[in-house]
């Protein structure tokens, strides 16, 4: 949430507990405004109009205590998994997808890629510290 000064983050954390806690419902202005310790009901809707300007949240025009929280995670659902398994080429990655064949690097027949070789002497097992070696500082 890059972008936001910090009564705006402030205020956008407590509408989101509070809407969290309470089924839904958004906080008055009155309880907002108590929130974030201002002096009147103004200080509130200009931090409101920022977040909304910044997308962050939508309000219902005519209607109290309609405050929506705009969800900023992007929805990958929605894109197709050729382009996804594009970018990643694109970007040098090849993710190995369980159920798919692939042609593995350096190869021209079709199948699962190789498990990377485990470097010796990586393993968890291969030193074991005893009491003696490990000085106390």
């Amino acid at each position: 949430m890059t972008g936001l000064t910090e009564h705006q983050l402030c205020l956008l954390e407590y509408i989101e507990r509070f809407m969290a806690e309470s089924g839904g419902i958004a906080p008055t202005f009155t309880q907002m405004m108590v929130a974030m310790s201002l002096l009147s009901k103004s200080g509130v809707h200009r931090l409101l109009s920022a977040l909304e300007e910044r997308g962050m949240i939508r309000r219902l025009p005519g209607r109290a205590r309609a405050i929506e929280i705009i969800d900023q995670q992007p929805d990958l659902t929605a894109v197709p998994v050729q382009a996804l398994l594009a970018e990643l080429a694109r970007r040098g990655l090849h993710p190995h997808l369980p159920g798919s064949t692939t042609t593995a690097p350096g190869s021209t027949l079709p199948g699962p890629l190789p498990e990377p070789p485990v470097p010796s002497g990586s393993g968890p097992s291969e030193h074991r510290f005893h009491a003696s070696e490990v000085s106390h500082v």
